[in-house]
């Protein structure tokens, strides 16, 4: 199973990383969308530091979580 969500630059950045903030999961990526909004509903709001290098300049990410 994976899911696959888009996530947003945050407008208050620290000074070696930049912050993505969940945005959106993307539509057909999971293996069933209705059981994972029945269950990941409202709680599921991740956000992530990437490396200024890496995404100074993005202004949204995609990521994608695979179950191994």
């Amino acid at each position: 199973m994976k899911i696959t969500f888009t996530m947003t630059r945050n407008a208050d950045q620290p000074k070696h990383s930049t912050r993505f903030n969940f945005d959106a999961f993307e539509t057909g990526t999971a293996d069933n969308p209705e059981k994972r909004d029945a269950e990941v509903g409202d709680r599921f709001k991740p956000s992530f530091y990437i490396p200024k290098p890496f995404a100074e300049h993005a202004k949204h990410v995609r990521v994608t979580i695979e179950e191994l």
